[in-house]
């Protein structure tokens, strides 16, 4: 992958990491599963063992998860992929390293390890891909919709969000440009930039206080910021004021040539 998406990635576990309601949620997870003692874990470890080998799966699978998931994500398909195609592959992605996880710590804590020879490898990594199908539906077809749904009447009583609302207090200002990156909207404003859990279309619905136009599908960019419309072997790209080149998709460039009187 490219150094940009690297990156990317890793920022995005620093974001979840520091969410005090995800490492509250993955611990619980650990703990259930800690208590409950599935996969014969209740019968070959002591009651304190069991707990902390499951809190180390539930916290490293869920990095590994989420590093395995934007691996595939952007390594085979395009930006903005719908739902059913970003599952399937998304979960591929996480189930490898997940159970690559599950193995290791497997090595640590059991003698001879568990599920490490022959058709019980294959069988924990179906496992792992099934769990990671339905956590991965679970957050992006149900939790994320219902995160970003605003009630009518809240939406009658509460002022209209802005994206600036969600960036941090030391970066709001107004906005520069704003690109997809995973489940995340990259903000970019004079004073920084940060990553938002959002969709680009919600994204762009709270612009109200920046004028600016989409320009890719995976790009919105502000009127103030753009310095001049180019191309590079044959392809269109805006210039900004702050050097980044933004791709201009086809639909996007006739509206792009009117609002810069070409």
């Amino acid at each position: 992958m490219k150094q940009l998406d690297w990156q990317l990635t890793i920022r995005e576990l620093r974001a979840v990491y520091s969410d005090p309601r995800a490492l509250a949620a993955t611990g619980m997870v650990g703990l259930i599963l800690g208590l409950t003692g599935p996969f014969h874990t209740y019968e070959l470890l002591n009651h304190g063992l069991r707990i902390v080998y499951w809190l180390l799966i539930a916290y490293s699978s869920f990095a590994a998860a989420i590093a395995g998931n934007a691996v595939f994500e952007r390594s085979f398909l395009p930006e903005n992929a719908p739902l059913l195609l970003r599952l399937p592959v998304g979960s591929l992605g996480a189930s490898i390293p997940v159970a690559l996880v599950v193995l290791g710590w497997n090595q640590v804590f059991f003698d001879p390890p568990m599920l490490f020879r022959g058709w019980s490898v294959l069988v924990l990594w179906l496992y792992c891909l099934a769990i990671c199908l339905v956590v991965f539906y679970l957050i992006e077809g149900l939790l994320a919709p219902l995160m970003n749904a605003q009630p009518d009447k809240a939406q009658a009583i509460q002022p209209i969000p802005t994206i600036r609302d969600r960036l941090p207090q030391a970066i709001r200002a107004p906005l520069i440009r704003m690109a997809t990156a995973d489940h995340y909207v990259d903000v970019h404003t004079p004073k920084g930039h940060a990553l938002v859990l959002i969709r680009m279309a919600d994204a762009i619905n709270e612009t109200q206080l920046d004028a600016g136009m989409q320009v890719h599908r995976g790009h919105w960019v502000a009127f103030d910021a753009i310095d001049s419309l180019v191309r590079d072997n044959g392809k269109p790209f805006l210039v900004l004021k702050d050097g980044s080149r933004i791709p201009v998709s086809r639909g996007y460039l006739k509206e792009v040539r009117a609002r810069l009187g070409r």
